[in-house]
């Protein structure tokens, strides 16, 4: 796509300024506030209401409120986070980012009509994978960022089995939310948001192998998300 939007799409890596990363931290603070915002007062990410009769309302309120302190994670690491070392200003990023980050607000609860012991299975995964995204978030703790940035290369945790974990838990609990409340428009949504993740990923690994460090950790874990697969 770079070669096709050369004025819009270019590799704008710099080493960010003081002023810079203020304003970043500005920015992602008020994006994760409006945010925080769609997802818990107009609740559509984790709105359970549409799941259906099969699952137990104690699972279902646990993810809900797992989800939050994930959510308030998010919110205090974008504010305290690292100075990057170095960040992208390309609009490109900047979209495929946001994209990636927020297009999962368009889903739609529905519910799907499963069979209890189905049902109760898939919860149970919606419920590990918000777990295992509060984890991952920790490992990452003040390197986290929506917008592709080096604030120092993480390698400990799960960053020992693949390189970006906390998106492989956004895969676990998302495609649990899509079966339990399965819908073509919800399915395209989906589909989108894989898009917009891999093109992600790939933005942030450009970025990140400017650092040399970051190249042999690519060496060590060969895989980005499915260990084995991608």
């Amino acid at each position: 796509m770079r070669q096709y939007f050369p004025n819009i799409i270019k590799n704008d890596i710099e080493i960010c300024s003081f002023r810079q990363n203020l304003i970043y931290q500005i920015i992602g603070t008020l994006v994760y506030v409006v945010a925080f915002y769609f997802l818990f007062l107009k609740p559509r990410i984790v709105s359970f209401e549409g799941i259906g009769f099969f699952a137990t309302i104690a699972s279902l309120k646990l993810a809900e409120r797992l989800y939050m302190v994930k959510m308030i994670l998010d919110l205090i690491f974008a504010v305290v986070r690292k100075v990057p070392v170095r960040s992208t200003l390309c609009p490109y990023d900047v979209v495929v980012a946001g994209l990636g980050t927020f297009v999962t607000l368009l889903f739609e609860p529905c519910g799907t009509f499963i069979p209890p012991y189905i049902g109760k299975f898939i919860v149970t995964g919606l419920l590990f994978g918000v777990v295992l995204q509060i984890i991952a978030l920790s490992s990452l703790n003040l390197s986290f960022s929506v917008i592709p940035a080096d604030r120092g290369i993480k390698s400990k945790g799960f960053y020992r089995f693949v390189r970006h974990p906390l998106y492989a838990c956004y895969l676990v609990s998302i495609s649990c939310y899509l079966l339990l409340n399965l819908s073509l428009f919800n399915f395209c949504i989906f589909c989108l948001w894989i898009l917009f993740e891999v093109l992600r990923i790939f933005n942030e690994e450009r970025l990140l192998s400017e650092n040399p460090d970051y190249v042999e950790y690519k060496k060590a874990v060969k895989y980005r998300i499915i260990p084995g697969i991608f």
